[in-house]
């Protein structure tokens, strides 16, 4: 005789009961997160400065420090490099990756941290370069996109230290940096 929970057998007819074990039940909870504005961070595009680069795609900068956009407006307040300037200093910064360049690319760029990702999910552009560095400069970053490379320029102009530029590309590795 098969005996299935929940019935039971009573003077050859079956009557439905409720048994005083409930029955196994699977029980699937599913979680919508809806994404609002106020999932945004308050202050994801405070300080960011767009620029366009040698191709004219739009992109932007950041210093952690200090307001990027509040530039010197005149030319007798503006900040020299610190060190002299350099041309295409070959690097190979891939995207995944982050560190310290060799002691050549410090040593001639000031840049002493680099890393290079995908930016917040929340960022209007694909990918991340956020450098360290100990003076300033106006550097110029060469991605590897085709089928010309493009320049992105990120102005280091008051106090050193962490400075963010975030861009979109086919390539996002970072080939040369320049200064001048």
């Amino acid at each position: 005789m098969l005996v299935c929970p929940g019935i039971k057998r009573r003077s050859n007819s079956l009557e439905t009961v409720l048994s005083s074990t409930p029955l196994p039940q699977t029980h699937v909870e599913y979680t919508t997160f809806i994404m609002t504005d106020s999932s945004i961070p308050a202050d994801a595009n405070v300080g960011w400065e767009e620029l366009k680069s040698s191709s004219g795609a739009k992109y932007r900068v950041k210093a952690a420090d200090y307001d990027i956009t509040d530039k010197p407006t005149d030319e007798a307040n503006e900040t020299e490099a610190s060190g002299p300037s350099f041309k295409d200093v070959r690097v190979n910064w891939k995207l995944g990756t982050e560190g310290v360049p060799d002691e050549d690319v410090q040593r001639r760029t000031a840049i002493t941290w680099y890393k290079l990702a995908e930016a917040e999910w929340y960022s209007p552009f694909k990918y991340k370069l956020t450098i360290n560095c100990k003076d300033t400069y106006c550097y110029f970053f060469t991605d590897k996109d085709e089928p010309k490379p493009d320049k992105y320029m990120l102005n280091v102009f008051q106090n050193p230290g962490t400075h963010s530029l975030e861009f979109g590309s086919k390539n996002p590795t970072i080939t040369s940096i320049s200064s001048w």
